[in-house]
């Protein structure tokens, strides 16, 4: 096997890793951004729920949605929006869908 060959199969092989990889590393972020910004609230507040380390902003959003908070709703709308234009078109109801998702998966 020449260098050249066993090179390209090492790229292939990286290629195929990145995507699992950058999606673990987006999540990641994802719900350390919701801690940061829900854990001052109820620090101070001491109202609502303890920050979930394992929420994402989405599963956030769909839960206050699904309680019928007005502005969950509108910024749910608008993250739905957002991934619905990512998706192009493949992704409907982001917010409730990993509301679910989180909810059920941790029972």
């Amino acid at each position: 096997m020449s260098v050249l060959r066993s090179v390209r199969l090492w790229f292939v092989g990286m290629d195929a890793r990145f995507g699992p990889a950058m999606l673990a590393l987006l999540v990641a972020i994802d719900q350390l951004a919701q801690v940061v910004l829900v854990a001052p609230w109820w620090w101070l507040t001491g109202s609502g729920r303890k920050p979930d380390p394992d929420e994402t902003i989405s599963g956030l959003l769909g839960r206050h949605a699904a309680w019928g908070w007005r502005w969950a709703k509108i910024c749910a709308w608008l993250v739905d929006a957002l991934f619905y234009v990512l998706t192009f078109g493949f992704e409907r109801d982001h917010c409730r869908t990993v509301y679910l998702r989180e909810r059920f998966s941790a029972q």
